[in-house]
């Protein structure tokens, strides 16, 4: 209970800007990973590829999906 009070302490922006961010950073480790398992195991990745190219690969998602949100003006 306590942990999501933190969160939602609208009053200090610095903390609860720093969990969002946070979060967000988690959220794209955990699908690269899983993403990376995935194609691991259908043997759909290449060879010489490792997690670090699919990290790249859903960090250009995350800023392809930014661009979009700005150009259709959220």
């Amino acid at each position: 209970m306590g942990f999501f009070m933190i969160i939602m302490d609208m009053h200090n922006k610095k903390r609860y800007t720093s969990f969002v961010v946070l979060g967000y950073l988690s959220m794209l480790f955990i699908f690269s990973i899983g993403l990376f398992i995935i194609l691991t195991m259908t043997k759909k990745l290449p060879v010489s590829w490792t997690y670090l190219h699919i990290l790249s690969i859903s960090c250009f998602i995350v800023i392809f999906g930014r661009f979009i949100k700005t150009w259709l003006g959220k």
